[in-house]
């Protein structure tokens, strides 16, 4: 398959990363991530707690790229969908097969989650909507 970004080369690839192995797709040349869907859900349940979140996300040009799937047919393009996990990340996904694109930088700015951001969360709990 060729990379969405940059047209290089996507190898298959695991990712063991928190104790868990993701199985997923590289692309030799801008680092980027195809994701199946069932991958990007153990992915967006992951939480990697660091002192300070460190992200390195693309330019929002970047970002805001239409991009064909490289797994289907007929040059389907991806919709850009924000991360419930990170407002910041604009994922790729595609409306047919389901997978995802993430660009350099995205899969940790998805798991990681500041210490600051825990405590917020705990002191400062959403309330329930259920009530």
């Amino acid at each position: 398959m060729t990379c969405p970004r940059c047209s290089g080369t996507l190898q298959a690839t695991s990712l063991r990363d928190l104790g868990i192995i993701h199985d997923v797709h590289r692309c030799s040349e801008c680092e980027g991530l195809w994701v199946g869907p069932s991958r990007m859900r153990d992915i967006s349940m992951t939480v990697d707690q660091r002192l300070i979140e460190l992200r390195h996300l693309p330019s929002a040009d970047e970002q805001q790229t239409p991009m064909k799937c490289p797994a289907c047919e007929g040059g389907v393009v991806m919709r850009k969908v924000v991360s419930p996990r990170d407002a910041n990340v604009l994922m790729d996904v595609c409306p047919a097969c389901r997978h995802v694109w993430l660009d350099r930088g995205e899969r940790e700015a998805i798991e990681q989650e500041s210490l600051i951001d825990l405590i917020r969360d705990f002191l400062n709990p959403e309330p329930d909507s259920a009530s």
